[in-house]
């Protein structure tokens, strides 16, 4: 699903272009703008013109202007923060935004006061109403008769993914965090043995928060069991129930069995914590059939926890959000058999059935992976990074992590001018390039698994130095 559904036209056609500059590198043919968009001359124009002020009144040195008639150029300071941008400029107004957060937070909502807030009319904001609910379908909720209706983890899923879309990391912070849960998730560091970054403690605190609002009597509403993804108690999840069976008692607050379930379920698809595939023999089944078909290596263990982790994400995803891969080379197209073959095995063990986006996402996350497995035994190493536009800069947290790497194991790292990739290499220049391994990754999902992917390839780059010292 696509955040840009929650606009206006005018305000779509102004970030659609404010986007596609931002993966050209800032700089775009106007012919190129309207073949890619099929906007008009006149719209190009008015959109243009509205998102220059826009960008100059978040930030006075930005700059957006045309290049001999013919070149729309772009150009952002250091400091700028797409993400805040996008959100004070756009969705912080946009009335589908401030409805589905006053659905969710407001109890008993009056459609009087929200239409003296908004200033719109009945009849318009039933009409929002009926759109924003037509947008809920897809995730198997909706709100009637004064309240959203559906499964617990659905209601949760959905605006876990709608704030973090959409609202600036700061601002969550801002809302959601608890003094309790930064104490209860410094507790499952400890007991799992794992560290959260600052982006995933204050992630993991937005789950939380939503999670303790579900789990609200007067709400209603229950938790469905996770049995087709946690077939099996494991370890780490018996040691998560115990951190909140005693979270429970010190605060006075029910924790369900399914609950906790969806929580450990949540924790793995979205990287946070290591997958344990015993977890659910039905996607460990899954990922051993892939792996051959893939000719993934046994001993490549973090590839396969990768493989596992991409079955449990679109198993455990009502809708795929950020559609960017629909873009991307396909397994399909470049392996056309080989992704049949694969789909076959998919409808066979997969525990749901996949809508047309996931077997998009799919097509994605397999080809990703088999051109990384092919270019594994070479020997420069370049990293791109596919950048969601809302990261356009690296965050310094993952900067801190790379160079902590770097350093650890005597590698040289370089970022490139091109924001969108850079580059890490020994002190020997390796002109000879006999080897060479392309590794993609996405800065919006650095997760457990690609970081320590990231750090097998440092560890490589040594050795490879070492042999040739």
């Amino acid at each position: 699903m696509d955040p840009l559904a929650f606009l206006d036209k005018q305000s779509r056609h102004q970030v659609h272009i404010f986007q596609f500059l931002i993966k050209e590198n800032r700089e775009v043919e106007v012919e190129k703008l309207l073949s890619t968009f099929s906007f008009s001359t006149p719209t190009i124009q008015k959109a243009v013109g509205e998102l220059k002020e826009k960008l100059h009144a978040f930030h006075s040195q930005t700059d957006l202007y045309l290049l001999d008639k013919t070149l729309l150029k772009l150009s952002l300071p250091n400091d700028f923060d797409l993400r805040a941008f996008l959100y004070t400029t756009y969705y912080e107004t946009s009335i589908d935004v401030i409805l589905l957060d006053q659905l969710y937070t407001v109890r008993d909502l009056s459609i009087t006061k929200l239409t003296l807030e908004l200033q719109v009319s009945e009849a318009s904001l039933f009409r929002r109403l009926k759109r924003v609910n037509n947008l809920l379908t897809d995730f198997d909720i909706g709100y009637k008769n004064k309240q959203l209706m559906g499964n617990a983890e659905d209601i949760q899923l959905f605006y876990y993914h709608f704030y973090t879309s959409i609202y600036p990391i700061a601002l969550i912070q801002k809302r959601f965090y608890r003094e309790s849960f930064s104490q209860l998730l410094k507790i499952i560091e400890s007991t799992l043995g794992i560290t959260f970054s600052k982006t995933q403690t204050i992630r993991l605190m937005l789950w939380l928060s939503l999670m303790e609002k579900q789990l609200d009597i007067r709400t209603g509403r229950k938790f469905s069991s996770p049995s087709k993804l946690l077939e099996q108690t494991t370890k780490s999840f018996k040691q998560l129930e115990q951190i909140f069976l005693r979270f429970s008692s010190r605060y006075a607050m029910q924790w369900p069995f399914e609950a906790v379930g969806w929580f450990y379920v949540f924790l793995q698809a979205e990287g946070f914590l290591f997958v344990e595939s015993e977890s659910s023999q039905r996607l460990q089944q899954l990922t051993l059939e892939i792996q051959r078909l893939l000719a993934i290596p046994e001993s490549n263990t973090v590839v396969m926890q990768q493989l596992y982790q991409i079955h449990l994400y679109v198993s455990y995803q009502k809708v795929i959000w950020k559609n960017e891969f629909t873009k991307a080379v396909r397994l399909s197209d470049t392996h056309p058999e080989l992704f049949y073959a694969i789909m076959e095995k998919v409808e066979q063990l997969l525990p749901t059935t996949l809508p047309t986006v996931k077997w998009e996402y799919l097509d994605y996350e397999y080809a990703r992976i088999l051109d990384f497995l092919q270019h594994t035994r070479k020997q420069v190493i370049i990293l791109y990074c596919h950048l969601d536009i809302s990261e356009v800069f690296l965050r310094e947290e993952t900067k801190q992590i790379l160079e902590t790497y770097s350093q650890q194991l005597d590698i040289e790292l370089r970022y490139s001018e091109d924001i969108k990739e850079f580059t890490i290499t020994t002190n020997n220049p390796l002109e000879q390039k006999k080897d060479s391994v392309y590794f993609y990754l996405e800065t919006t999902r650095w997760t457990t698994y690609s970081l320590a992917q990231l750090y097998q390839i440092f560890v490589t780059i040594k050795k490879e130095k070492e042999v040739r010292e």
